[in-house]
């Protein structure tokens, strides 16, 4: 290592392959249904870059928001349009909204218990005829 003073601004390591214009690139293809991989694809990033730029860059970050709620719409219209078509998967669109946004669309199967005395006579029912205790 050399103790020769580094210029201002020097940054050490690989430089980055962040682009401004790639946030018009964001929006444009997010807004056709496309997900944050697809980005990390065409830019030829690990996917982890692209949450790295999404930390980093505010515009970039911009860019997410914005294209994340069309992505949304998207995926919507798509349900939307569909939901009639005799060969429409519902069930893959589901999956497919579960999954790509997870903060707003999820699968939830709701289990209550109101007592544990309720538990038990909830599972034990039918096991045993009363009669027969």
């Amino acid at each position: 290592m050399s103790d020769v003073e580094k210029p201002e601004g020097y940054v050490t390591g690989r430089p980055t392959k962040y682009r401004t214009e790639f946030c018009e690139q964001v929006i444009e293809w997010m807004a056709q249904g496309k997900s944050k991989e697809y980005l990390a694809a065409v830019f030829k990033v690990n996917i982890d870059t692209i949450y790295e730029w999404d930390k980093v860059h505010k515009e970039f970050s911009d860019a997410i928001g914005i294209g994340t709620a069309l992505s949304f719409a998207w995926w919507q219209d798509m349900g939307q349009e569909n939901l009639k078509e005799k060969n429409f998967k519902d069930g893959c669109w589901a999956k497919q909204m579960s999954i790509r946004f997870r903060k707003y669309w999820r699968d939830v199967k709701e289990v209550s218990v109101n007592s544990h005395d309720d538990f038990i006579k909830s599972f034990t029912a039918g096991l045993y005829d009363k009669d027969e205790e």
